[in-house]
C-alpha cells in the first residue's frame, strides 16, 4: 500500500551537505592559526586600553585632588 508522505519524514528531508563544503584538517588548522593570530592583537590592544585607563584615572584623581584645594581656597576668600 502506498502510504501518503509525512512532511516529517526524516529519511525523505534529509540532505547531505556537497562534499566540497566540508573543510580539510589543514584548513582548521590555518584557521587556528589566523584566529589565534587575531587573539594575540586583540589581547595586545586590551592590555594598551587598560593601562590607558589607569592613567585617566590617575589624571581624574589628580584634577579631584586641585578642586577640592580650589574650592577651600574660594571659602577662605569667602570669609575675608
Amino acid at each position: 500500500m502506498d502510504w501518503p508522505r509525512d512532511e516529517h519524514d526524516d529519511d525523505e528531508n534529509f540532505v547531505t551537505p556537497p562534499a566540497e563544503s566540508r573543510k580539510t584538517s589543514d584548513e582548521y588548522r590555518l584557521e587556528l592559526t589566523k584566529l589565534e593570530s587575531e587573539k594575540e592583537k586583540l589581547m595586545d590592544y586590551l592590555e594598551s586600553e587598560k593601562a590607558e585607563i589607569l592613567k585617566v584615572k590617575d589624571h581624574n584623581q589628580n584634577l579631584i585632588y586641585k578642586l577640592e584645594n580650589l574650592r577651600k581656597e574660594v571659602n577662605v576668600l569667602r570669609d575675608i
